[in-house]
Parts: structure tokens; C-alpha cells; sequence
């Protein structure tokens, strides 16, 4: 509890911000981001498979409400308690687009984003017909809807907390070096969710 109290003591501080305050942020042209994340995965079985790791952003604002962005992330993923399998690397690569509330002078400003999305999960070293060292991978497009608030410490530099749920179908496997199509009676259904902790760096546009 007392840990508890620290963090969003210490959150609360770096979100802080004088009474009427403008900041004037950088809504055009490039933005940078980096965030740590917390993943959970959702197979059929409802069995959940949680995990944590990063992400890279690479965003490109029109004006200063709509944009888009490139996203790649990779967790490091395990089985749920009671659940067999070994653990396993998810990535997530996303392209999509993004509105951002509340005008460039506003410290706070949410946002809504949508995007198509690629989901691999990759098993390194599993037995497979019995070659103990073989490299699996599940690979799914889905459709990904999120949305969070970024506070501006600064024009250029944003601070956020975003939250992102995919939902897809396992369509190819891929064992070693061979790509196999799944037929749709063997394609299952997968959803993820991860939710981000991190910053940005918008590049003005001059």
C-alpha cells in the first residue's frame, strides 16, 4: 500500500502543472515515442498468457487533431498459472491513425486511435516432431481500437498513458523456414490487450 501511495504521489507531481498554464505543444509534422508496456493475451481457451515489454512510435501529425503512427512492440510472454506451454515472444506491429482532443495550448489532451494490426507470436526451441529445437511462429492481422491522454511537459516533449485492445484470427503458422496457410475451420481466435506508460518527442514542422 505505502508503495502504492509513492508511485501515484510521485505521478501526481510530474503531471503537476500551474492554474492556467499554456504550453503551446507541437502538433505537426514527426513525433518519436518510446513506451514500457503490459501485455495480456486472450486465446479461445481463456486462458490468459500476460507479459511485459516495449514499444517504438514513429507518428506523423497533419494538423492539430489527426495523425497517424507506426508501432512496433515486442513482450516477453507466459503461460497463465495452470496452463501448459511454454513461454513465448509477442510482437505487435501497428499502422493506424489518431485523434487528439482539446487544442495545442491544453497540457491534457486524450485521444482516440484505431489501427491495423500484425500479431506474432514466436516460440523459440520447442519439440516438434522430434526436433527438440524448433522455432514456431503464429502469426494474425487484427483490428485495434485504444485510447489514453498525453500531458506536454514541455512543446516538443509529451508524457501518456494509453491502452490498446487487438482482436484477430491465427491464420499462418510458421515452422522454421516453412509458412503454412491455416484453412478457416483451423484458424482461432485471438484478442490482446496492452496497456503504455511513456513519452514522445515531437519534431517541429517548419
Amino acid at each position: 500500500m505505502k508503495r502504492t501511495y509513492l508511485w501515484a504521489s510521485a505521478v501526481a507531481l510530474l503531471f503537476a502543472a500551474p492554474a492556467g498554464a499554456q504550453v503551446n505543444s507541437v502538433a505537426h509534422g514527426f513525433s518519436l515515442g518510446f513506451h514500457v508496456q503490459g501485455a495480456a493475451m486472450d486465446p479461445e481457451d481463456d486462458l490468459n498468457d500476460n507479459g511485459g515489454g516495449g514499444a517504438l512510435e514513429l507518428g506523423w501529425g497533419f494538423h492539430n487533431d489527426l495523425g497517424l503512427f507506426l508501432t512496433f512492440g515486442v513482450s516477453a510472454m507466459q503461460p497463465e498459472s495452470g496452463k501448459g506451454g511454454s513461454p513465448y515472444a509477442l510482437t505487435e506491429m501497428d499502422l493506424g491513425g489518431r485523434y487528439t482532443f482539446r487544442g495545442e495550448s491544453a497540457h491534457w489532451r486524450p485521444y482516440a486511435q484505431a489501427a491495423l494490426t500484425t500479431l506474432v507470436a514466436t516460440f523459440e526451441d520447442v519439440s516438434f516432431l522430434g526436433d527438440p529445437n524448433t522455432d514456431v511462429q503464429f502469426m494474425a492481422p487484427a483490428l485495434s481500437l485504444g485510447g489514453g491522454v498525453d500531458y506536454y511537459l514541455s512543446p516538443s516533449w509529451s508524457a501518456g498513458f494509453g491502452l490498446v485492445w487487438s482482436a484477430g484470427s491465427i491464420n499462418q503458422v510458421k515452422v522454421d523456414n516453412v509458412t503454412i496457410d491455416l484453412e478457416p475451420e483451423d484458424q482461432f481466435d485471438v484478442q490482446s490487450t496492452r496497456v503504455q506508460l511513456g513519452v514522445r518527442y515531437h519534431f517541429a514542422d517548419n
